[in-house]
């Protein structure tokens, strides 16, 4: 399953249920924008069970 997430959620609580979900999670896209002053890192995470 590919989830694609960016830092204006909470990340820290999306790892935490993937990892309390029992998944193996591996990034595999990741990049950094400025929007408006603020900086939004957007991830890829595929999730293997």
């Amino acid at each position: 399953m590919l989830v694609f997430f960016g830092t204006s959620g909470d990340l820290a609580y999306l790892l935490r249920l993937i990892d309390n979900g029992g998944f193996l999670r591996e990034v595999v896209a990741q990049r950094s924008l400025i929007e408006d002053g603020w900086q939004i890192d957007y991830f890829t995470f595929r999730l293997i069970v």
